[in-house]
């Protein structure tokens, strides 16, 4: 039998389910039996990918509900914030894959845990439960869309399957909350620069990427959800940031106690041939104060914008074009193009 790490890596080199060559049930007792967190989380979270992936991410049934239940019910019980005492004790702390990191943005998460976590949650989720889910567990975890997605595109796969998880609740979810995937969607553009080279080099590199660039753009062009994107206004989460900031150690600085320091006075004669020129130099002792720096953590503000994304798509729209007609792209990304024109005659033409 497989131990976590083994099954890990097994996993990490697959693009389906099957090609583990193992049972659901043998599956579900390794990841079960995984003491270590971070492994842990990684599992779940890969194992929910090639399963959702297996779906045509998350469009045709899959048969593998007992793994997605069991994933789901792991990551809920899993710590959201990283501490091993009591019912967590028999968690291993340690990091046994990629090096230790620490957030910029929430303190106290190496290598992304909370992030995976979210991911496995995302993927294994009904749609039904998400938004009362994401409000209750995650929801003062990210003070702005924006620090959630910069969180989110430090991994390509993650931040695409996530984004692809959401996007179906773009009518459930309030567009205040953070997680609703319109704000997702553009404040991750944002922090690409809009760049119409990274969607290409997604397109040619991952496979959830065609997936999501079909369902935005067909979003997009809906009736339904046209407004949701035109009328996108960044928002604040105030109660995830003044949790944040509430955290926050201010430096302290301690009294200096009343010294005396001593006056020193440095007399200088210098002589120039017949010549005698003195100078006085008087110094004053003094004690250099100590502070304790606490590094506050990085919040960044919601800036994303549907005009932007439109001069994005028309520059996507032309690089697919020319790639595709030098026969550089497989012919499947007809359809993307297809529908990067549809976006053009609704928004530029």
């Amino acid at each position: 039998m497989l131990d976590g790490y083994q099954l890990l890596l097994k996993a990490q080199c697959s693009e389906s389910l099957d090609l583990l060559g193992l049972s659901q049930a043998e599956i579900l007792i390794i990841i079960e039996n995984e003491r270590r967190y971070d492994v842990k989380t990684r599992l779940c979270e890969r194992i929910a990918f090639l399963i959702y992936q297996d779906s045509n991410f998350g469009r045709l049934p899959h048969n593998s509900s007992e793994v997605f239940a069991s994933i789901n019910r792991l990551c809920k019980s899993m710590p959201t914030g990283f501490s091993f005492e009591g019912r967590y004790s028999n968690y291993d702390p340690e990091t046994f894959v990629g090096p230790s990191t620490t957030s910029d943005t929430l303190q106290n998460f190496p290598n992304h845990s909370l992030e995976r976590i979210l991911c496995a949650t995302l993927l294994s989720t009904s749609e039904e439960d998400l938004p009362s889910l994401l409000d209750s567990i995650f929801s003062q975890k990210y003070p702005t869309t924006a620090t959630l997605t910069q969180k989110l595109l430090d991994n390509d796969e993650r931040f695409l399957t996530c984004t692809l998880a959401l996007l179906p609740l773009i009518e459930t979810l309030p567009t205040s909350s953070i997680f609703h995937p319109v704000s997702v969607f553009l404040e991750a553009m944002h922090l690409i620069s809009y760049d119409c080279e990274v969607v290409i080099d997604w397109l040619n590199s991952e496979l959830a990427s065609s997936s999501l660039i079909l369902r935005i753009l067909k979003s997009n062009c809906h009736d339904k959800n046209r407004n949701c994107w035109m009328s996108y206004s960044p928002i604040i989460n105030e109660a995830a940031l003044s949790d944040i900031q509430r955290k926050q150690i201010s430096p302290l600085i301690k009294a200096a106690p009343s010294i005396q320091y001593p006056k020193v006075t440095l007399k200088i004669t210098e002589i120039v041939g017949d010549q005698e020129m003195t100078k006085t130099m008087k110094f004053q002792g003094s004690e250099s104060k100590r502070m304790c720096s606490h590094k506050h953590p990085t919040i960044l503000k919601n800036t994303g914008s549907f005009g932007k994304w439109v001069n994005m798509v028309v520059e996507v729209r032309e690089r697919l074009r020319r790639l595709l007609s030098a026969k550089l792209l497989p012919k499947k990304f007809d359809i993307i193009l297809k529908w990067c024109d549809k976006f053009w005659d609704i928004y530029v033409k």
